[in-house]
């Protein structure tokens, strides 16, 4: 309360961004005591070990007190893989099927958070994108070098799916003259594509200033 006296009477920046700090912590109160803790190591306990299991965990509980956050970003990384990519007949025990670990993980990762979020998936849409893409052609090593078009998948509230969009194949005849997969759409028409359906107000060029090339994906519904 204080807190709240000593920076509310002056619209500075600073000012402003105590007493956004402030009403945060406050807002969250019902998510950060005791029992929102032993509730969230519940949750924890529905996921599988790895990368994804605390941060998601937190997310579900996030999303589900219903406390005002309107869009979450989840970093996982460890995708760079030039080298031990893994074969086409994967053992799930070998270490050195990096490829065929992410994609475990991440795929019963997601499994588990659209299980726990129950009835506030209803109210959720999730989209995955990769700041980089990969390759076709093996480096030589059982990897891929870095590519230009890359994978987005969305799922959830909103979401018009259900197929691929856009996809240009990856027969050697479909790929680009420097072996990169073909784009087909700007990841920025993807993302505005989310954006637009589900938040009322801001314009594109807000989100995307200078984006003047937008093409629709119909991935929204």
């Amino acid at each position: 309360k204080s807190l709240t006296t000593m920076w509310g009477g002056n619209a500075t920046s600073l000012n402003e961004g105590v007493r956004t700090a402030i009403g945060s912590v406050q807002r969250l109160s019902s998510v950060t005591d005791q029992a929102a803790s032993d509730a969230l190591d519940a949750e924890k306990a529905l996921y599988p070990d790895g990368d994804l299991r605390d941060v998601l965990a937190n997310t579900a509980m996030l999303i589900k007190a219903d406390v005002g956050a309107k869009m979450i970003t989840i970093d996982y990384g460890n995708w760079d893989m030039h080298a031990g990519l893994g074969t086409d007949d994967p053992n799930p025990d070998d270490q050195n099927e990096w490829m065929y670990q992410q994609l475990d993980h991440f795929a019963s990762s997601m499994k588990a958070f659209w299980d726990s979020l129950g009835a506030a998936a209803d109210r959720t849409t999730l989209v995955t994108i990769s700041e980089f893409g990969r390759r076709v052609y093996s480096n030589g090593d059982r990897g891929l070098d870095h590519g230009y078009a890359g994978l987005v998948m969305a799922f959830g509230a909103g979401v018009n799916g259900g197929d691929v969009r856009g996809s240009s194949g990856m027969n050697l005849d479909a790929l680009d003259p420097d072996g990169n997969v073909a784009l087909q759409h700007d990841y920025r028409s993807v993302l505005w594509d989310v954006v637009s359906n589900r938040f009322a107000g801001p314009s594109r060029s807000q989100v995307f200033p200078g984006f003047s090339d937008y093409v629709s994906t119909g991935i929204m519904a």
